[in-house]
C-alpha cells in the first residue's frame, strides 16, 4: 500500500509539471541555445512574418549554453568555449576576411531561453545578403573582425528596441551563470550637451557616464587618455534626427587619428572601472553641419578596439577589456534661435508619441529599401 502511494503522489506531481506552461523545459533542456529551422531551406522571406511557436526547430542548436563562457549583455557579444571555426563551416583563424557559407545567406536562426522561442535572427553574408531585416544579424563582415572565440551579432536600428534584450533570455543566463553585465553609456538631461556652437561646421561638447555593471573589473576606452581625435576614430559621437524633417546631423567633417596599424591598441588608453564604478567623461566634437531650429533626438554609440583584442592579451584574472559596441539612452534636444542666430536650448527625455512617430519612420524608411 505504501508502494502504491509512492507511485500516485510521483505520477500525481508529474502531470501538475507538465500541466504547467512555466516549468517544461524542452529542446534539449538548454538554458540558452540558438538554432537552425528544421527546414534548412527556408530564409527569412519565407518566416520573418510567421509567428515564433509555428517554426518547427532543428533536433539539436547550432550552438547553446554549453559552448559558452560567458554573454555580455551590454554588447550582446557571446564568448565561446571553443572558437568560431568549430561553428561556422571553412571559417579559418589564419584568415581574413571570413565568409559564411553561401548557403547561410539570409537563413533564419531562433533563440531559445529554457526550450521557449524568445527571438528571431539571421544570418548576413556579405556578398549575397540583400535585403536589411529588423533582426539581429550575424554576420560574416563583422564578425570577420572580431576575436575568434566571439560571436558578434548586429542590431542596425537606432530607435527600435533590440529583440535580444529579452528578459526571459536575461533570465535564463543568470540562472546558469552566464550573463554578464558589462557596462552602461548614459546621458543626463541636465548636461548631455554642455555646449553647442551653431555655425557652417557645428561644434558640440557632450558629456556622458560610463558605469560598470559586470561582476569583473572592466578596461574601457578613455577619451581622456586617448585624446578627441584618437576616441573618435572608434565612435562617431552623437547622432542627432530632427524629429520633424527626419533629416540625421552626424559629425561629417570631425578630425580623427588613426592608430599605427588596424589592430594596433595601447593599455594606456584605457581606465580601469571597478564592479559598480562609474565615471564622467567631457568630449568636444566638432564636424557637425548647421542646425535649424527644431527638436532632435540623440544617441551615442560607444566602442572601442576590437582588431588585435585576443583572449590572451584581453582577460587577466579579475578583469578584462571591455568589447562593443553598446548604446546610450535617447534624449531630445530642443534647439531654439533668436534673431541674431544665437541658440539656446533644453534638453528632455523622448516621450512615447516622438519615439513611435521615429520609429515608423524607420520602419517605412527599411521597407522602401
Amino acid at each position: 500500500m505504501r508502494i502504491t502511494k509512492i507511485i500516485l503522489i510521483l505520477l500525481l506531481t508529474l502531470f501538475i509539471n507538465c500541466d504547467n506552461p512555466v516549468s517544461p523545459i524542452r529542446n534539449g533542456e538548454y538554458a540558452f541555445a540558438i538554432y537552425f529551422l528544421d527546414d534548412k531551406n527556408l530564409k527569412m522571406k519565407d518566416v520573418y512574418d510567421k509567428d515564433l511557436e509555428e517554426l518547427k526547430l532543428a533536433s539539436k542548436p547550432w550552438l547553446s549554453d554549453r559552448d559558452i563562457r560567458f554573454y555580455d549583455w551590454s554588447s550582446h557579444l557571446i564568448y565561446l568555449k571553443k572558437d568560431k571555426t568549430h561553428f561556422i563551416p571553412g571559417w579559418e583563424k589564419d584568415k581574413k576576411p571570413n565568409f559564411l557559407p553561401e548557403e547561410w545567406a539570409d537563413k533564419p536562426f531562433i533563440v531559445t531561453a529554457n526550450g521557449r522561442q524568445c527571438y528571431m535572427g539571421y544570418f548576413s553574408h556579405i556578398f549575397y545578403s540583400r535585403i536589411p531585416w529588423i533582426a539581429p544579424m550575424i554576420s560574416d563582415r563583422f564578425n570577420s573582425t572580431y576575436p575568434h572565440d566571439i560571436i558578434m551579432s548586429v542590431w542596425w536600428f537606432l530607435y527600435h528596441d533590440d529583440p535580444q534584450n529579452n528578459q526571459k533570455v536575461k533570465n535564463s543566463l543568470t540562472e546558469a551563470g552566464l550573463y554578464r553585465g558589462g557596462i552602461s553609456v548614459t546621458f543626463d538631461t541636465t548636461d548631455a550637451i554642455v555646449d553647442f556652437e551653431n555655425a557652417d561646421t557645428s561644434t558640440v561638447t557632450y558629456r556622458f557616464t560610463i558605469t560598470n555593471n559586470d561582476q569583473d573589473d572592466l578596461y574601457i576606452l578613455d577619451p581622456d587618455k586617448t585624446g578627441t581625435d584618437l576616441f573618435h576614430w572608434y565612435t562617431n559621437g552623437i547622432t542627432f534626427m530632427n524629429i520633424e524633417t527626419k533629416s540625421l546631423y552626424e559629425p561629417r567633417w570631425r578630425k580623427y587619428v588613426e592608430p599605427p596599424s588596424h589592430d594596433y591598441w595601447s593599455p594606456e588608453w584605457f581606465t580601469k572601472l571597478k564592479s559598480g564604478q562609474s565615471i564622467r567623461r567631457t568630449v568636444v566634437l566638432k564636424g557637425y553641419p548647421y542646425f535649424p531650429a527644431g527638436e532632435y533626438i540623440f544617441e551615442f554609440r560607444y566602442s572601442g578596439p576590437i582588431l588585435g583584442m585576443e583572449k590572451d592579451v584581453r582577460e587577466h584574472e579579475d578583469s578584462r577589456y571591455w568589447l562593443g559596441p553598446t548604446r546610450s539612452n535617447i534624449l531630445v534636444l530642443a534647439l531654439y534661435l533668436d534673431d541674431a542666430d544665437e541658440s539656446s536650448m533644453k534638453i528632455n527625455n523622448i516621450s512615447h508619441s516622438q519615439l513611435k512617430m521615429i520609429r515608423n519612420y524607420e520602419l517605412q524608411s527599411i521597407k522602401e529599401k
